[in-house]
């Protein structure tokens, strides 16, 4: 699908070169420091081009 924000993917098999705040998670590196409206925009939008209903919830550590 090729999103991004910020130039960086959300979810990606290999580490964006230069960003350091990205967490490996069962194979895939997240981007964990974004604008949280911009990131559920994107993941909605995710959603809904692959016709899956999705539910954003961000949790704070």
């Amino acid at each position: 699908m090729n999103k991004t924000l910020s130039a960086a993917p959300l979810i990606a098999k290999t580490p964006a070169n230069g960003y350091q705040t990205q967490k490996r998670c069962d194979g895939w590196y997240i981007t964990t420091h974004v604008n949280k409206h911009n990131a559920t925009a994107l993941i909605e939008e995710i959603g809904k081009d692959l016709n899956i209903p999705v539910k954003v919830e961000f949790i704070e550590r």
